[in-house]
């Protein structure tokens, strides 16, 4: 499966959790996103096709440019959004597998499981995606070297994928790719199975920072 598979994959499978929400659960907030709901995300996925595929990136980075995903399409229903994000696949396609546009694909199943934790609705959590997100563990030794902080050891599913002198972490894949993106507080990264307590590196050792508050996807 090439690197576009595994975003169509997991593009299919969000589409398929949207035909079915009503008008309610569209709008439910995602904690995972502070000040978006359901539609808002769908709409920033969208802008995030929309910019890769046309090379506009209007504010980037930083949150103009993702804010301008949602309000530019605030007045548009679903479908509309959906149609305008199909356009952009062609152009996606060929980016993603040359290996110019890979970031959408980690993009798209972090917030793929973002609205399905704030619906409460689990699901594609080993697709071809979540692999790529979380094997991001490997950046956890070059976050941490412009810091004092020791590399920790971190075991994900059985595998030793970063060997460090700090504590060791055991987590299974789901989680670690979720903490990696700043799905979690940095409480509760300190509470996971760690062989000694992980003070700072908590704080640093996801690519966003941790999450401010506690996130929960089930």
């Amino acid at each position: 499966m090439n690197k576009f598979d595994a975003y169509a994959e997991t593009r299919a499978s969000l589409l398929e959790l949207l035909s079915g929400l009503s008008d309610e659960q569209l709008a439910l907030p995602v904690p995972a996103t502070p000040g978006w709901n359901v539609m808002d995300v769908t709409s920033h996925l969208t802008g995030v096709a929309r910019s890769f595929a046309t090379g506009k990136f209007e504010g980037s980075p930083g949150p103009a440019w993702t804010d301008g995903h949602v309000t530019t399409r605030r007045s548009r229903d679903l479908n509309t959004v959906l149609d305008e994000w199909d356009g952009y696949l062609g152009v996606l396609e060929e980016m993603i597998n040359a290996g110019q546009a890979d970031a959408p694909v980690r993009d798209i199943w972090c917030h793929e499981q973002d609205i399905r934790g704030a619906l409460k609705i689990p699901g594609n959590r080993d697709g071809a995606a979540a692999t790529l997100c979380m094997k991001t563990v490997r950046a956890v030794p070059r976050l941490l070297a412009e810091t004092d902080l020791t590399v920790p050891t971190l075991i994900v599913d059985g595998e030793v994928m970063v060997e460090g002198e700090g504590p060791t972490m055991k987590i299974d894949a789901y989680l670690a790719a979720r903490v990696m993106f700043g799905r979690r507080s940095a409480a509760q990264i300190a509470a996971l199975d760690w062989s000694d307590p992980p003070g700072a590196i908590a704080e640093a050792m996801t690519i966003f920072g941790p999450s401010e508050t506690d996130i929960f996807d089930d």
